[in-house]
């Protein structure tokens, strides 16, 4: 796992005591694999900066809780390119809305967890998210990657809907959803706080 020539890789966070990220490169046109670049926890925001910069990381999604300020100044800090993820229960109790969805006012992004993590696990079963073969070296990888477990509850309407449990640590697995949700951002995010208009230019001019 190494930097990828020219960049244009897509990040996942998962916060916790420490940061667990993955990054991915971009797709390949013919095959569609998206190479791990990069499977580290690192301790802080301004580690996991240096690294974004290192990898080229175009565009994150990173986790925005519970530490929902300093994602916030993140975010801030990596110029737009940075969207803060919150997880909501649609699709567990028989929601229709759409998996991903993105508020560009807020930079925020909201993901059905039971639909996205079934994307993302698929991802391995087809082969599409590819692993070096000294993956199962890294620490607790495989395992935050087997923590959550599928199983099916019994919704309020009486309808069976499934749901993933936690089993143990599960950071990877998320920063695995993150980034694979980082691939579908539709635009660098930038928080209306961030948005300078034309008037407050012309007030920094005089």
């Amino acid at each position: 796992m190494s930097p990828a020539a020219g960049g244009d890789c897509y990040a996942g966070v998962d916060v916790g005591k420490l940061l667990h990220v993955v990054v991915r490169g971009r797709a390949d046109p013919e095959m569609g694999e998206r190479a791990a670049r990069l499977i580290a926890a690192v301790e802080s925001f301004d580690e996991l900066g240096r690294l974004f910069r290192l990898f080229g990381v175009k565009r994150a999604v990173v986790d925005a809780l519970p530490e929902t300020r300093a994602a916030r100044d993140f975010q801030e800090s990596m110029a737009g390119d940075v969207w803060l993820a919150y997880y909501s229960d649609a699709g567990t109790r028989g929601g229709k809305a759409e998996p991903i969805i993105w508020n560009e006012t807020e930079g925020t992004v909201t993901l059905d967890r039971t639909r996205t993590l079934d994307d993302t696990f698929s991802r391995f079963v087809l082969q599409s998210n590819t692993l070096p073969a000294n993956a199962r070296d890294v620490a607790d990888y495989y395992d935050h990657l087997k923590a959550p477990v599928r199983v099916m509850e019994q919704a309020k309407d009486g309808n069976r809907v499934p749901r993933y449990v936690e089993t143990g640590p599960d950071h990877y697995a998320h920063a695995e959803n993150y980034c694979a949700a980082a691939f579908e951002a539709p635009a660098p995010a930038l928080p209306q706080s961030q948005v300078v208009t034309r008037q407050q230019v012309l007030t920094m001019l005089e």
